[in-house]
């Protein structure tokens, strides 16, 4: 523990307590970490950035693996479906660790830091008492994954607190209550939301929404006195008139649509001799890429073209998948009107979701 670890100025000692100080003060209180370690603030500073932030090679030990937990490891990674090349893990979109809640079991079906584990997943139990140094490093990493696992809580315990479960519910609730300003305010108040508690973010909110409307007040003040008025009675006069003209406004872009409209067909007409005129075709909307959306593993390949196809994310789809074939086991039969009305989706999806259950031969389709 005298000799130099990482270099000649700095024992193993020095090491142990700058990591234990580190810890306790957290990154950047470098005055009670120095006094604790017994060095200058700049040499604490320095190396920490040098040797274990900024260092390009690792400098920490390997840990030694016995072949069997080797084993483990390999078959573990092949199970999850990790490769062993160094490609980029994929990135998960926002909002796939909320999607992913699955009620009755009251979790998420993608952890908040789902790679938490991987800190610990490699520590040999039974490393030699007398090797210190290992045994502390064991030690840090353990208390590095329980913070982890703490922050992995306190994200699950932020969602379920402030009722972020149901995104499409959310959004609808914002876009009915909210003005666009009032939710642009909210968008850049989030991250701070989670410092604070339900009630505290609400009145933050709303002290924050009454400030927009004193300034959408002011606003029109302004432009009442901009032209001549005075008086609450003539700004009431002033938004009927302004009400009353813009209606006529739009009647009068109307009438011109409606002109033009009307010029169009009789040109269509002459040109083609008769009065069948096509009707412009369908514009298809884009399939949605879920590539990297939570519950694509379990999807086969013709039930990720239909998700695709029809814009479903496979969760939901999941679901709908459960509950038909649920019912048609309950009752041995399954019409497609009783699908539509089970679901409660859109009647192409549906139908789309029926006929490939069909072909699977997962339903018996009764005309």
């Amino acid at each position: 523990m005298e000799s130099g670890l990482f270099c000649d100025d700095w024992t193993g000692k020095e090491e142990l307590q700058l990591l234990e100080a580190i810890d306790e003060y957290g990154y950047g209180n470098w005055a009670p970490i120095s006094t604790q370690v017994g060095k200058t603030l700049e040499e604490c500073q320095d190396h920490y950035n040098n040797c274990y932030m900024f260092n390009p090679h690792p400098v920490l030990p390997a840990i030694p693996l016995r072949p069997e937990v080797c084993r483990v490891v390999k078959s573990d990674s092949h199970a999850r479906g990790e490769s062993e090349s160094n490609d980029p893990v994929p990135v998960y979109y926002p909002g796939t660790e909320i999607s992913g809640f699955m009620p009755r079991r009251g979790d998420f079906a993608v952890e908040p830091d789902n790679g938490a584990e991987s800190i610990v997943a490699n520590l040999s139990p039974d490393s030699d008492d007398d090797d210190m140094l290992m045994k502390a490093f064991n030690l840090a990493s353990i208390k590095i994954y329980c913070s982890r696992l703490k922050q992995r809580a306190a994200r699950k315990s932020l969602v379920r607190e402030y009722g972020l479960l149901d995104i499409k519910k959310q959004i609808a609730i914002d876009k009915t209550r909210l003005t666009k300003s009032q939710l642009r305010l909210k968008m850049v108040a989030r991250p701070f939301m989670r410092f604070m508690s339900p009630q505290s973010a609400a009145k933050f909110l709303i002290s924050h929404y009454m400030e927009d409307e004193l300034h959408q007040q002011i606003k029109k003040l302004k432009c009442y006195r901009e032209n001549g008025i005075t008086t609450l009675k003539g700004a009431d006069l002033y938004e009927k008139l302004l009400t009353r003209r813009r209606q006529q406004e739009c009647e009068q872009r109307e009438c011109v649509r409606g002109v033009r409209s009307e010029e169009t067909f009789l040109y269509q007409v002459l040109q083609h001799g008769s009065m069948k005129i096509k009707k412009p075709a369908v514009k298809e909307s884009k399939p949605l890429d879920i590539t990297f959306s939570a519950g694509v593993e379990l999807l086969e390949e013709d039930e990720k073209e239909l998700c695709s196809s029809t814009r479903i994310q496979p969760m939901p789809y999941l679901q709908y998948k459960k509950t038909v074939l649920a019912e048609y086991e309950k009752h041995s039969r399954l019409t497609l009107a009783e699908c539509r009305k089970l679901l409660k989706i859109d009647v192409n999806k549906t139908r789309k979701i029926f006929n490939l259950f069909v072909s699977r031969g997962w339903i018996v389709h009764i005309s």
